[in-house]
């Protein structure tokens, strides 16, 4: 059986989105246990649609698994904002992530097997790629695939999972 794109292999994140970060992940923290937040601010470069994002981006790990906040701020974020609780500290599902591993050679594979016309949001640079497939109607959520270079996850340490940090400077 052929599928439309790759699936759940790789799934690394759980994405939420959220009216107001800072008591989304206090939420989180302190009902659930969730590791402290690092919060930061992002300006996506979007080539579908041409235009930017500006969000605010809350990432914490359980173990390998990678559980992300984001709260839209200005530009091209309606793929977020349509996803928004009413209640602003409130949290709802966005989307699950996917890690595309290798190379340049192996996210433009992967990307070749998304299909366009379920393609919601695209973008990046030369160093991390990313693409929401959007589910929505089967799963109520985006996929996200997500690949990033090596000297991307060097520079940004955020996005390496703790066990892989741990493993580096152990070797």
């Amino acid at each position: 059986m052929a599928f439309p794109h790759p699936g759940f292999s790789d799934a690394y994140q759980i994405a939420y989105v959220t009216g107001d970060l800072a008591r989304g992940a206090e939420m989180l923290e302190s009902r659930f246990g969730v590791a402290t937040f690092s919060c930061v601010s992002l300006d996506l470069n979007l080539s579908k649609p041409a235009a930017t994002a500006a969000i605010k981006v809350g990432i914490a790990w359980v173990g390998d698994l990678q559980i992300e906040l984001i709260e839209p701020v200005s530009g091209a974020v309606d793929v977020y904002r349509a996803a928004l609780p009413r209640e602003p500290a409130a949290l709802s599902i966005h989307h699950l992530a996917m890690r595309v591993s290798g190379d340049i050679q192996d996210w433009h594979r992967v990307r070749g097997e998304l299909a366009d016309e379920r393609i919601a949001i695209e973008g990046g640079r030369d160093d991390m790629r990313f693409a929401y497939v959007d589910e929505r109607a089967a799963l109520g959520h985006y996929l996200e695939y997500v690949w990033m270079s090596d000297s991307f996850l060097e520079r940004y340490p955020l996005w390496v999972p703790p066990s892989r940090r741990r493993a580096a400077s152990l070797g």
